[in-house]
């Protein structure tokens, strides 16, 4: 009996991403630089990774979401009234997000915010998962105009270009361009 596809993705991939596929996957939770390592190795068939890590060697991939940068404050902070705010109003506040603090978790970042009243750098609230946390009322969430997006990829090595993941991948985002 054939064994799940094992696809790959740390505790901050977006959760739909893993049923996008339509696939029956086994979901390995993993920080990012061990997921490249094991996909190397050959421990999983695919990862999804968010764009600031480099593309494993000899992987292809798709573009499977891009999630414009979103910041989360304390309900009562001056920005919670501004609309639009622009990323250089950001880069002029304490902030932080979860590249800052690697070993926090969603909730844990909600209570440094809640405490110390710095902006939080998040994915948006539709993709699900533990950021949910910013929607208690406590918390204002809103868009940032002229930042960068945050972009994730499905990786896979080359030779398993015949894999069910590759194959459901390409069928649902297409190639990238070579």
């Amino acid at each position: 009996m054939d064994r799940k596809p094992r696809l790959g993705g740390s505790r901050f991939t977006p959760p739909g991403l893993f049923t996008e596929l339509g696939l029956d996957v086994e979901v390995v939770l993993e920080p990012c630089d061990r997921l490249v390592d094991d996909l190397g190795r050959g421990d999983l068939d695919a990862v999804i990774l968010s764009g600031r890590f480099t593309a494993p060697e000899g992987a292809e991939h798709v573009m499977v979401a891009s999630h414009r940068t979103r910041v989360a404050m304390r309900h009562d902070d001056p920005f919670a009234a501004l609309d639009p705010i622009w990323m250089g109003q950001v880069w002029g506040r304490d902030h932080v997000g979860v590249g800052t603090h690697p070993d926090a978790d969603w909730a844990t970042l909600a209570d440094h915010v809640r405490r110390t009243g710095v902006l939080a750098e998040i994915l948006p609230l539709e993709t699900g998962g533990d950021i949910g946390v910013f929607a208690d009322p406590a918390f204002t969430v809103r868009p940032v105009h002229g930042g960068p997006s945050l972009r994730f990829d499905l990786f896979w090595p080359a030779e398993r270009a015949g894999s069910p993941i590759a194959l459901a991948a390409t069928a649902r985002w297409g190639r990238n361009p070579t």
